[in-house]
């Protein structure tokens, strides 16, 4: 291809996919019908495309309606050795196309081929998903985020980044940057609401869900989030870093650094810049990673989520950008210029156009040039002002609203802030605004009040930026917990329960006098009135014992001694109550008891004693004849019967 040729070929290029695929009405409604048909937010499916396609139709990386015959050296159609092709408007793999086939019975080349089978298609799995994990609740934009993590088939680490992407889509919407013109306007932040997740003990809430995971030791540079190893590089063999080369994915972020993290074609980058401004660190700088075929072992290779011919560059994608090549810079001793910065294009012509003609080189390195001279640009500082609620002094069963005062300190914060409000780590309320201006304050509400169900203390916490959409000069001022106390509505009472019971012995015998224990005590929120404590053996009451008041978590022990002794073998209940009478008036009136079971033997034989030696008997010495025993003393009852017999014995003799 000679000079011209391809001037003219990246002339073709630039004007005809520099232009934001807008949606056509018949586009619209076939989102909204494969929204109606899968109940699943339209929005949702049009940030899913926008994320992988840019909203645009494509078979196999590059777009349908564009003819490579006579550029086709010129398309980055796949910017990365090996990176697998994704389909129609929905940018859809071979196996989500797979899936969808069998949940729609539909062939998989219809679904490649037509748009509305296409975005049917991706409803229909984001669809099923959603009733496996959520058994057919009625959902919210905001419970998708474990959807769209399952959705993307990545792994664990870069589906997670994969939900974060589209959700920072919901929430800024997308503005075309050439004119200034909406192209999916952001979601309300009512709709961002979770509704399931707080009902599903399965689910892991949003905030915590896309939470940043805790920094890696390995991560070469303060502006990256997270690190994702790659298998893919190999040493530099002492060769000193000289520059640094710019690439475009052709594809998202996530799924750009799910392949690069894990492929079979020895191809990787050692960072990507994620299109809402994260980034992830895939091979440590002192390694060669294999981005650029000319010149790994003197280069840093940095990927960018997005298409090298379109204009979708975010604000905070570019700054990450900027604040990364700074660091990388700085710590190599180098200048910012066109030596020390390149692109892919400029080191492989014939083959690449990346990062693109949208990307800006005069922008970056102004910005870069004053971060090196120790000058950054100022960014936004969002820290929180005040945080409260109303009543201030919750029951149980008030309605509680939050309220926060953020402010932006030094600078715009450039993005829409979002605030999560937390009860005891779930989200119960979310509210957002539009980019605020520097050194200006918010007020954040939530929108729906929180139900104080039950009474105790709950830890309220306020995530600024819970997405971590906004670049910021302090990152760790983002949160904060306070500890709230719900009051019971219930008035205070005692609660009187018998927490011990014994006796002794351990294991009478019969006839033998027991002496019982039992211990009471006040688990209620105020004093007792004195009460009567009572032991019963099986039915039969033995014995009562008067129980003074008591305080809260005061205990007293109640003793009943010679009142009942075992009168056969066996097993018998012993029940002791608290508050016999039920006098006094408590919040629980169900534990006024305790039941054992006690357990009786006979007297034991007496043991036999040893028989000493035998000893010479004396003659027997003559005794009296032994007194006869004592006739028994009659009974009470007996002697009176007798009585009885001997005066109706006279009378029948006196009148005969």
């Amino acid at each position: 291809m000679t000079f011209w040729t391809r001037c003219l070929t990246a002339i073709i290029l630039s004007w005809s996919m520099s232009i934001h695929a807008a949606l056509d009405p018949q586009t619209e409604t076939d989102f909204q019908s494969a929204a109606d048909l899968y109940n699943v937010p339209a929005e949702l499916l049009k940030a899913i495309s926008y994320l992988n396609t840019r909203l645009e139709n494509r078979q196999g990386i590059s777009p349908k309606n564009v003819s490579l015959s006579l550029f086709n050296q010129m398309v980055d159609t796949h910017e990365i050795e090996g990176s697998p092709d994704y389909f129609g408007i929905m940018g859809l793999t071979e196996a989500q196309i797979d899936q969808a086939s069998q949940l729609m019975n539909v062939d998989s080349q219809a679904i490649k081929d037509d748009i509305a089978l296409n975005i049917q298609a991706a409803a229909s799995v984001l669809s099923a998903i959603s009733n496996s994990q959520f058994s057919d609740q009625t959902l919210s934009i905001g419970d998708y985020p474990p959807i769209l993590a399952e959705f993307s088939g990545f792994g664990p680490v870069m589906a997670i980044d994969f939900a974060k992407e589209i959700m920072v889509i919901l929430r800024q919407g997308v503005v075309d940057a050439e004119t200034n013109e909406t192209v999916l306007t952001a979601v309300n932040a009512a709709a961002l609401e979770p509704l399931a997740i707080a009902d599903n003990a399965n689910a892991t809430y949003q905030p915590q869900f896309l939470a940043p995971l805790a920094r890696d030791s390995r991560l070469d540079s303060p502006v990256a989030d997270k690190y994702l190893s790659s298998k893919n590089f190999s040493s530099r063999s002492g060769t000193r870093i000289k520059r640094i080369v710019l690439h475009t994915c052709e594809g998202s972020g996530p799924g750009c650094a799910n392949y690069l993290s894990n492929n079979d074609k020895s191809v990787s980058a050692h960072y990507v810049v994620m299109e809402s401004g994260s980034v992830t660190q895939l091979v440590q700088e002192k390694n060669k990673a294999h981005h650029v075929r000319c010149c790994n072992s003197d280069s840093v290779g940095i990927e960018h989520g997005g298409f090298a011919q379109k204009n979708t560059w975010t604000s905070s994608q570019l700054q990450s950008s900027f604040d990364l090549i700074c660091d990388i810079l700085k710590r190599n001793k180098l200048p910012a210029n066109k030596t020390t910065v390149q692109s892919h294009a400029e080191l492989d012509p014939s083959r690449r156009t990346d990062p693109g003609p949208h990307y800006p080189w005069d922008k970056m390195f102004s910005n870069v040039n004053s971060c090196l001279s120790g000058t950054p640009s100022a960014k936004p500082d969002l820290n929180i002002q005040s945080f409260s609620w109303a009543p201030e002094n919750p029951l149980q069963g008030d309605q509680v609203t939050f309220k926060a005062t953020i402010r932006s300190a030094a600078a715009n914060s450039g993005a829409n802030v979002g605030v999560a409000f937390l009860i005891n780590g779930q989200q119960v309320g979310f509210d957002a605004t539009t980019p605020m201006a520097a050194n200006s304050n918010h007020i954040f509400v939530i929108r729906e009040p929180w139900t104080a169900d039950t009474s105790g203390q709950f830890t309220a916490k306020i995530l600024v930026d819970d997405l971590n959409i906004v670049a910021e000069s302090n990152e760790n001022n983002n949160g904060f917990s306070k500890t709230i106390t719900v009051e019971s509505d219930e008035p205070s009472l005692p609660d009187l329960t018998v927490t011990a019971l014994s006796w002794s012995p351990l294991n009478p015998q019969v006839g033998q006098n027991v002496t019982f224990k039992a211990t009471i005590k006040n688990l209620g929120d105020s004093n007792s009135d004195a009460c009567l404590s009572s032991f019963y053996i099986e039915q039969s009451l033995i014995g009562s014992s008067l129980v003074g008041s008591l305080s809260t978590n005061q205990s007293t022990t109640v003793t009943l001694s010679g009142q009942w002794k075992p009168l056969s073998e066996g097993q018998v209940r012993v029940t002791a109550f608290a508050d016999a009478l039920t006098k006094v008036a408590e919040s629980n009136e169900g534990n006024n008891k305790r039941v054992q079971t006690l357990s009786t033997g006979t007297t034991p034989e007496p043991q036999p004693q040893p028989t000493p030696d035998p000893q010479p008997t004396p003659d027997p010495v003559p005794t009296p004849d032994p007194t006869p025993d004592p006739k028994p003393l009659p009974e009470p009852g007996d002697f009176i019967s007798q009585l009885i017999k001997l005066i109706l014995d006279f009378f029948n003799s006196f009148f005969k």
